[in-house]
């Protein structure tokens, strides 16, 4: 394996180790290769699905899968670097199962990166509402027409943490 990749591969790691330290939301519960080149990441988060019905409903939680080929730093294929694995009914307009289009990505992308933005696409804190520019247009539609709703889970990925500074009352 190329050095600089092999250096990559293990900052990615150390990275998305801190990330799940740092947050509720993200769980981490496969990976793959020494060192990894694939994850299975378990985001706990509400967002939307659509049921065969046509009922769109809350869903709370979702999984994804990352998988870095060996040609990352110069080139990839979108939908082979991040993909939805569950559920498979995921109702946004950036996602036509298994594909999730994040936007912004480019060889090199970070594993953080790419976790921030298919967060925001599945809780509603991102969207596409052109037709034309979705994956679902269907989802693009109901989101144009329905943003009060949004975003269906407003929490930050990562925990708050608020520094406390305690000072001593004096005479009590």
């Amino acid at each position: 394996m190329n050095p600089i990749f092999e250096s990559f591969l293990r900052r990615q790691y150390d990275c998305l180790m801190k990330l799940a330290e740092e947050s509720d939301i993200v769980k981490l519960e496969h990976v793959e290769g020494e060192p990894p080149q694939l994850y299975i990441i378990r985001f706990q988060c509400k967002g939307l699905i659509r049921e065969k019905s046509g009922e769109i409903r809350e869903t709370h939680g979702f999984t994804l899968g990352i998988h870095f080929e060996d040609q990352y730093l110069r080139r990839f294929t979108p939908g082979k670097v991040i993909s939805i694995l569950d559920p498979p009914n995921v109702f946004h307009p950036n996602v036509k199962w298994p594909a999730i289009c994040i936007g912004g990505m480019f060889p090199g992308t970070g594993i953080t990166e790419l976790i921030y933005q298919a967060f925001e696409i599945l809780t509603y804190q991102k969207a596409t509402v052109r037709e034309d520019d979705a994956l679902d247009p269907i989802a693009c539609q109901y989101s144009r027409n329905h943003q009060e709703r949004f975003p269906i889970d407003p929490r930050p990925l990562k925990r708050n943490i608020v520094p406390l500074k305690i000072t001593k009352l004096m005479g009590r």
